[in-house]
């Protein structure tokens, strides 16, 4: 496939309506990348003496959309002299109308460089309304911005189409790192044509081996396995083919042999599969799993300040297993345990047994696998049943992207709160628009109406997962 070349410099520019996180985004774009950061507030506000003067000839409207055309003349005659000497730019602004975009389009034109909008799209209305209210006091620099969600609504109505530039379009209220971020707009920066992104789901077909080699669109031939690129004991490239497990459960099936007449062996326990016994099976690989040993359903319900031994922070900031086990491919080189390799780190996870592979939740409704990788790799993720970050290993659901924590999903399902006086069950309350606020009723401070609660039917009472109490000890 034709490329263009990398070393053209790149624009990023956001796009998005007030208070959607785009400037946090821009900035941490700018850090990661280590290139100027050009804010249209930053002029903006440079200017705003001007608007009293303004203001008797123009109506506000028309005053702000002078000043901001010429803000954003501003911007582009900074970034010539920059992009001329091949910089990366990250510019900052709502790119709320057609005529700025048009501008960008120019100036990529005229300067040679690749032109992707990254757009900030919040789905989480509860937590864009929370940060409008949280936003800096306006002044008479910011008379600009609206103030209240019913004027944040005015803007939401004035879109425009904007086919004829790349695109990433990134829901904020999800948990998004730069690095991840950046993949994607390299990518579009790299590849001919046009083309529209949703992040989260991108990065999710991505991780299942559904994105072509150094494109952006799916591949036709069907998913693939990811690959490790390396070097054996003789120093020849190698390639190590590995994959996230999307456990399927098969109720009947679970006598069917691999195709080379041999029975099924569960993963875990080593022991053989019976015919029309129910099994888990890897939708990519010949991995099986007895269904008990998948579920583990003797197993204690663990709490989240008994987190397994594998867990645990440990000096060498290594998995600890109980028991060390290599994958097929680095058995088959003669090779020892790798920490770096994530089949061998699965495979040491499966035959450890300390913790479900799957988890059927009530506040999900599709199943949960587990996803682990190695501690090296960058992998951090929000939790969408606490809200907290976490990293390297999670629950994860293959249809629709839901990730958490392995504390949230194997939280006991009815547990007894210090401040209730009834037992507590886990839930996902149904969503509702009708309130500003929802309250937590341990702690008395606002709770995303998303998350996880504890739930007693009887008082209405809810609680955050974070002031539950297990024990004598509340989990923090």
């Amino acid at each position: 496939m034709q490329r263009r070349m990398w070393k053209r410099p790149k624009i990023i520019a956001m796009k998005g309506q007030p208070c959607t996180g785009k400037s946090t985004v821009a900035s941490s774009l700018a850090q990661e990348l280590k290139c100027p950061l050009l804010a249209l507030d930053d002029i903006r506000d440079s200017i705003a003496s001007l608007q009293h003067s303004l203001l008797p000839t123009f109506s506000p409207a028309a005053a702000a959309d002078f000043l901001d055309l010429q803000s954003y003349e501003a911007i582009c005659r900074i970034a010539i002299p920059q992009l001329r000497l091949g910089l990366d730019l990250v510019i900052d602004s709502p790119l709320s109308c057609r005529p700025h975009l048009d501008r960008l389009l120019q100036l990529s034109a005229n300067s040679g460089a690749n032109l992707v909008v990254v757009e900030c799209k919040p789905q989480d209305k509860y937590q864009w309304e929370d940060w409008l209210r949280r936003q800096r006091p306006g002044s008479d620099s910011y008379w600009y911005r609206p103030s209240t969600w019913e004027d944040l609504s005015v803007f939401l109505l004035n879109g425009y189409e904007s086919d004829d530039v790349s695109k990433v379009v990134v829901d904020t209220t999800q948990y998004v790192r730069p690095f991840d971020l950046l993949f994607p707009v390299e990518r579009l920066a790299a590849t001919p044509g046009n083309h529209c992104i949703e992040f989260h789901d991108w990065m999710d077909k991505v991780a299942k081996g559904l994105i072509e080699d150094g494109g952006v669109e799916e591949r036709k031939e069907g998913a693939r396995k990811f690959e490790k690129l390396g070097q054996d004991e003789d120093g020849e490239d190698g390639i190590h083919y590995f994959h996230y497990h999307e456990l399927s459960f098969l109720s009947e099936e679970g006598g069917e042999s691999d195709g080379e007449n041999r029975p099924n062996i569960c993963r875990a326990c080593l022991e053989p599969i019976p015919s029309g016994t129910s099994r888990y099976k890897c939708n990519q690989c010949q991995l099986s799993l007895h269904k008990h040993c998948a579920e583990l359903p003797n197993k204690k319900e663990i709490k989240p300040q008994d987190h397994p031994q594998f867990l645990k922070a440990i000096p060498d900031e290594q998995y600890s297993f109980a028991e060390i086990v290599k994958c097929d491919y680095c058995g088959s080189e003669n090779k020892d345990f790798n920490e770096e390799c994530p089949e061998c780190v699965f495979e040491a996870f499966i035959r450890s047994a300390e913790l479900p592979s799957v988890v059927d939740h009530p506040c999900h409704g599709h199943q949960l696998c587990v996803m682990i990788v190695p501690i090296s790799f960058r992998s951090e993720f929000l939790c969408q049943a606490c809200g907290d970050p976490g990293k390297h290993i999670r629950y994860h659901c293959y249809d629709c992207g839901f990730q958490c924590h392995l504390g949230c999903a194997l939280l006991p399902r009815t547990f007894k709160q210090e401040r209730h006086h009834h037992p507590l069950t886990i839930t996902s309350l149904p969503q509702t628009d009708d309130s500003d606020e929802f309250l937590c009723d341990a702690c008395e401070a606002n709770r995303n109406q998303k998350h996880w609660v504890y739930y007693c039917g009887d008082c209405d009472f809810v609680c955050h997962l974070s002031c539950m109490t297990f024990g004598n000890q509340t989990w923090t």
